[in-house]
């Protein structure tokens, strides 16, 4: 199986497999919480502070504001476990707060796919 990223010393980690990337940034909400990650001058971002943002990206993608518990249910049991699995994020629950750590494959692909035009 091929991997991305690599010993960058900004990655944290061994990369991620290639098919494992490309799950990953297959949801848009997870795409638009590694641009939250980015945009914030730490690594650790607090768990509210990742559902406004998501639904503040729904907003600009549909014209429609999403039900905020709706998105933190869904980031609790569906994008969290998945980006935690991966080693990409560690959310410690008594802070809620989400650990991001850096991954160089995830961050060139989701270069690539905005540079596409298609990082909705």
């Amino acid at each position: 199986m091929t991997t991305c990223g690599g010993d960058s010393p900004e990655s944290e980690g061994p990369p991620l497999a290639l098919d494992t990337v490309l799950e990953i940034l297959s949801h848009h909400h997870r795409r638009d919480l590694f641009r939250l990650f980015r945009e914030e001058s730490t690594k650790v971002v607090d768990f509210e502070r990742c559902v406004s943002h998501l639904v503040e990206r729904e907003r600009e993608r549909t014209g429609q504001i999403p039900g905020p518990d709706h998105l933190r249910i869904t980031l609790h049991h569906v994008h969290l476990p998945k980006l935690s699995h991966a080693g990409l994020v560690t959310y410690d629950e008594s802070a809620e707060t989400l650990r991001y750590h850096r991954d160089e494959g995830i961050e060139e692909w989701l270069g690539l796919i905005e540079s596409e035009g298609d990082g909705e």
